[in-house]
């Protein structure tokens, strides 16, 4: 970390009141090394960067995350990592709640960007630590824009962290992207009323669920893409539309596919997913998951009676799509269940086309066995 991130990070209080005490920061890098001595270093940058702080040796690390550290007079300093995680991510929580961030320059609050990046790395690896867990619920729910200025320090939803060009999507859209099942059943299920909270009614339950926004078009996609099946389970029984289309992938079980999300894939079948459904980048799920691949994916969706020949995207249809990255097995199972070894379209033409312009031999070699036309 920075030298001004780390100075702000010691500054944050814990406890029933957590709050960042500007009082508490550490006066430079002198300050920061008398506290552990020996145990960190300081990298100096250029006049025009900042120095970084760092575990002096991998070694050190070793050691006090290790049980050897019990038998030393360092024990009270031993590294459990759950309560680590769960103490760091409260950190970044309390210090993106602090209400003078969305007021004052970014400047003048350095731990903001590292706090907006991985707060919730640091909540999914730290367990299911109360404290981190009602602050980000907070944050969620907050009514004085704290969601709203988390997603424009760091936008999650976009690879380069920018912030969205129209309306912010939803707190159910980023519960849902980001795999926080405990923080989407308590935004399903209430609503902030004056200081209590109101059950909400199935019709805003259903809009919150339908929302449309974000790069993966909805909550759903967004959640299957990244394989949360305990989210994807919960936005199903809500009432969520399986089929609903748009964003990067078209629908969930093409996103679900794509990734190889085999448990996400049979929750969206088992409740009525469209396995011949097109759309997205890979035009339906069957030549996504054939792209990549995934073999047992695309098992289940040729048993769900998925149309192998179907018509579409990129590369025209699952084999050709298959053959381009040398997915024997895949090109075999897709052969076996009829596709048709000759079909034209997509970008390369044709199946052999395609496994030929990569050199994959061996996929070359099953077309040709199977009566492509060379």
């Amino acid at each position: 970390m920075t030298v001004p991130e780390l100075i702000d990070g010691t500054a944050v209080e814990l406890g029933d009141n957590s709050r960042l005490n500007p009082a508490g920061r550490l006066f430079g890098e002198d300050a920061i090394c008398s506290v552990c001595p020996g145990l960190i270093e300081v990298d100096a940058r250029p006049d025009d960067e900042i120095s970084t702080v760092r575990i002096a040796h991998f070694s050190v690390q070793e050691y006090l995350e290790s049980d050897r550290i019990l038998q030393h007079k360092a024990a009270p300093f031993r590294v459990r990592k759950l309560e680590t995680d769960a103490e760091i991510a409260s950190i970044c929580l309390t210090y993106l709640l602090e209400p003078a961030l969305s007021r004052d320059s970014m400047e003048k609050y350095p731990l903001a960007l590292y706090a907006a990046k991985t707060w919730h790395e640091h909540f999914r690896d730290g367990g299911k630590n109360t404290h981190a867990r009602h602050q980000a619920l907070r944050l969620f729910r907050s009514s004085r824009g704290e969601f709203e200025n988390w997603v424009t320090i760091w936008n999650v939803d976009a690879y380069d962290g920018r912030k969205p060009s129209g309306k912010v999507p939803s707190p159910v859209y980023y519960a849902s992207l980001l795999g926080l099942d405990l923080v989407l059943s308590k935004l399903l299920c209430e609503k902030p009323s004056g200081s209590a909270f109101s059950a909400l009614s199935l019709p805003e339950i259903s809009d919150l669920v339908n929302a449309q926004g974000g790069y993966y078009g909805n909550a759903l996609q967004a959640a299957s893409r990244n394989g949360h099946e305990k989210v994807v389970e919960q936005l199903l029984d809500k009432g969520t539309d399986v089929n609903a289309q748009g964003g990067r992938y078209g629908n969930a079980l093409e996103a679900a596919s794509q990734n190889g999300r085999e448990k996400v894939v049979e929750l969206l079948l088992d409740k009525g997913a469209d396995v011949n459904a097109q759309g997205g980048i890979c035009g339906n799920a069957l030549q996504a998951a054939s792209r990549n691949g995934h073999e047992k994916v695309v098992e289940q969706l040729l048993d769900k009676g998925t149309d192998v020949n179907a018509q579409g995207g990129r590369y025209g249809n699952a084999l050709q799509a298959a053959s381009v990255y040398g997915h024997e097995k895949v090109v075999e199972l897709l052969l076996d269940k009829g596709a048709d070894v000759n079909a034209q379209g997509g970008d390369y033409g044709n199946a052999l086309q395609a496994a030929s312009a990569y050199g994959r031999e061996k996929v070359v070699e099953l077309l040709l066995g199977r009566g492509a036309a060379p």
